[in-house]
């Protein structure tokens, strides 16, 4: 590796600039749920802040004014329209969210090149922590990456049905194509039951989890 990649890296993986405070103000009803929420989710007012402050501005719910505005659906919403796609529809939603996500992060930092191709595991932690875990879309209850050799794999859990899973594929390989990757093997173990069942809504779909896990090679390898 040349000293100019070795000097990216580290940039790259070097440790987070030192933490800002803030002092803020909330009226009595705004602290009284914020107080009643922490304790149902099991996390301090303070990291629960800064997560609402992370998700608003990655996501911006509530802003009509931004060329993309959200909306928020249950994931068993998702789950029942995913289930009403086809191949050619769910390809079509994975270039949508592709674009959309793109244009938003060169939007938001024109100088982070989070699509290099000499880290291609430096995408593979961005794209679980911005789009699949529940501090970013929320489409996954848990998931995590690792690289291994020359191979990238990212494994998770989501009950958004199987149809979903053709969908991340498609959209895992727009991204990863981009560095020289690609989705070499993928599977899903569909679970029955279990005690995560009790956090969702699923009267209108089939109750079931899926254990979600892909395999990435570079492409010069196939």
């Amino acid at each position: 590796m040349k000293k100019t990649e070795i000097k990216k890296k580290k940039t790259l993986e070097s440790q987070p600039e030192a933490n800002h405070r803030i002092s803020l103000r909330l009226d009595p009803e705004t602290n009284k749920m914020l107080d009643t929420y922490s304790k149902i989710v099991s996390t301090t007012k303070t990291q629960l802040i800064r997560d609402s402050v992370s998700s608003i501005m990655f996501l911006n719910l509530g802003n009509p004014k931004y060329h993309n505005p959200k909306s928020i659906f249950s994931q068993s919403m998702l789950h029942f329209l995913f289930d009403r796609c086809n191949d050619e529809d769910l390809l079509e939603l994975a270039q949508i969210s592709y674009d959309l996500s793109t244009s938003e992060i060169a939007e938001m930092d024109p100088k982070e090149n989070f699509l290099d191709p000499k880290f291609p595991e430096i995408l593979a932690e961005y794209f679980v922590k911005y789009i699949l875990s529940p501090k970013g879309h929320g489409w996954f209850d848990e998931c995590k990456s690792h690289k291994r050799g020359k191979f990238i794999y990212i494994v998770g859990s989501h009950n958004l049905g199987p149809k979903f899973h053709i969908f991340l594929i498609h959209l895992i390989n727009l991204y990863f194509t981009q560095t020289g990757y690609q989705v070499q093997s993928d599977r899903q173990n569909p679970s029955i039951g279990g005690k995560n069942l009790k956090k969702y809504d699923m009267r209108h779909v089939s109750r079931k989890f899926y254990k979600f896990a892909v395999k990435l090679s570079p492409i010069s390898l196939d």
